[in-house]
C-alpha cells in the first residue's frame, strides 16, 4: 500500500514500512493493533504481501522473447506460488499503429534489463535543479542517452515513499540507454532533499508530508524544464513511477494533458476516479498479483478508462508483490521486472515516438 498524501491515515504508513521490508511481521502486527485492534489488524497482516525473506538476484539479460497478451479478464489473477503472467487487459481503444507494446520503426532497440551504472559509456547522467512554482528550486538527477543527435522524447521518474534514491537514478539511467533523456525527481527537494534525512523511516515519514498538489505542480515544472532542452524541444514527454510515484504517476496523468504516455508501478488509483475523463496520454498501469490493497482500487480505474475511452492496458503478474519492480528491496521479482521492463520501453516508444 502506497501513502495518499498528508491526508491519509496513519495505518498505511505502517502497511508501506511493511511492504518494502523496513519492519517484520511481528512488528507490522504489533503497531496495526494499536492503530486498528487485533480482529482488523490480523485481517490487514494476512491482505498485504509478506516480504520474501531474501531479494532475488538482480538479472542482467531480457527474456528471451516478448511476452504474450493472453484473453482480458475482469478482475485480477489469483495468485500463485510460482512467478508467472497474468492476463493483460486489452486498451479501451485501438492503439494508433500497430500491435499494443510493438516498438516504432524509430525506436532503437530495447537494452537488456539490468542495471546501469554511473560510468555506462552510453549514457551522460548527473544531478541537477530546476525551478519550480513559487520560487522552488526543485532537485533531481537527469540521464540522457551520449551518442545521436536528438530530439530524444523525455521521461518522468517518481520515486517510492522514500525520496530520491540511487534505484531511481538507476531508472533514469536505464531509460538513458534505451534512447529517452529522463529525469528523476527529488519530491523532498522543499524539506531539503532526500540526502537531508538519515533513515528511511524518516524519508518515508517526510514523504507524508508532501501534498499531491505540489507533485502535480513539481511534475509541470519537470515538463517545461524538459521541454526547454535543446535534446528534447517539441518531443512528447511520458511519467513512470513506482509504490507512491506509481500513484502520483496515474494522478499526474489525469491532470496534466503534457503527458503522452504514462506507466505506473502498482500505484493506487485517483480518489476521484471521473478525473480521468482529463487523461490525454496512454497508460500501461503494472500491478503485483498479490498485492490486495492497491489491486482493490483497479476494477474502479478500468471502469472509469474504459467509460471515456481511454487508451490503456493493466497488467498482473502472479506471485509478485508490491515493490516487485526494485531490485534493491526484499519484494524484488526477477520474473515480473523481467517482463515488464520490455513492455515499459515498448509503450514509451510507441505513444512517445509518434
Amino acid at each position: 500500500m502506497c501513502l495518499e498524501g498528508p491526508n491519509h491515515p496513519p495505518i498505511d504508513y505502517v502497511v508501506d514500512d511493511y511492504q518494502h521490508g523496513m519492519i517484520d511481521r511481528r512488528a507490522f502486527l504489533a503497531r496495526a493493533t494499536a492503530l486498528l485492534g487485533l480482529a482488523a489488524a490480523s485481517v490487514l497482516v494476512e491482505a498485504c504481501s509478506p516480504p520474501p525473506t531474501t531479494a532475488p538476484a538482480v538479472p542482467t539479460t531480457a527474456p528471451a522473447s516478448a511476452p504474450k497478451a493472453v484473453a482480458p479478464t475482469t478482475a485480477p489473477a489469483a495468485a500463485t506460488s510460482a512467478p508467472a503472467a497474468a492476463p493483460t487487459r486489452a486498451p479501451a481503444t485501438a492503439p494508433a499503429t500497430g500491435p499494443a507494446g510493438t516498438p516504432g520503426a524509430s525506436a532503437p532497440a530495447i537494452p537488456p534489463y539490468g542495471t546501469v551504472t554511473a560510468d555506462n559509456p552510453d549514457v551522460i547522467a548527473k544531478a541537477v535543479t530546476f525551478p519550480g512554482e513559487g520560487g522552488v528550486t526543485l532537485m533531481g538527477y537527469l540521464a540522457q542517452p551520449k551518442t545521436g543527435t536528438g530530439p530524444f522524447p523525455a521521461i518522468i521518474v517518481l520515486h517510492e515513499n522514500r525520496g530520491l534514491t540511487p534505484h531511481e537514478q538507476d531508472l533514469a539511467r536505464r531509460y538513458a540507454r534505451a534512447g529517452f533523456v529522463a529525469l528523476a525527481i527529488d519530491e523532498l527537494s522543499r524539506q531539503g532533499g532526500a540526502d537531508k534525512f538519515a533513515t528511511p523511516q524518516e524519508k518515508s515519514a517526510a514523504i507524508g508530508k508532501v501534498k499531491d498538489d505540489e507533485v502535480i505542480a513539481d511534475v509541470n515544472s519537470a515538463v517545461k524544464y524538459l521541454k526547454a532542452m535543446d535534446v528534447v524541444k517539441n518531443s512528447k514527454v511520458g511519467m513512470t513511477g513506482e509504490c507512491w510515484g506509481g500513484m502520483q504517476t496515474m494522478l499526474a496523468a489525469v491532470r496534466l494533458p503534457d503527458l503522452a504516455a504514462t506507466v505506473p508501478y502498482y500505484g493506487i488509483a485517483p480518489m476521484n476516479l471521473d478525473e480521468v475523463k482529463n487523461m490525454n496520454g496512454a497508460m500501461l498501469a503494472l500491478y503485483g498479483g498479490t498485492d490486495q490493497r492497491v489491486n482493490a482500487t483497479a476494477p474502479g480505474l478500468e471502469a472509469k478508462l474504459k467509460e471515456y475511452n481511454k487508451t490503456y492496458e493493466m497488467k498482473f503478474y502472479d506471485g509478485a508483490g508490491h515493490a516487485f519492480n526494485n531490485d534493491t528491496g526484499p519484494n524484488f521479482n526477477a520474473a515480473a521486472a523481467q517482463d515488464a521492463w520490455p513492455r515499459a520501453v515498448a509503450w514509451f516508444n510507441k505513444y512517445l515516438r509518434s
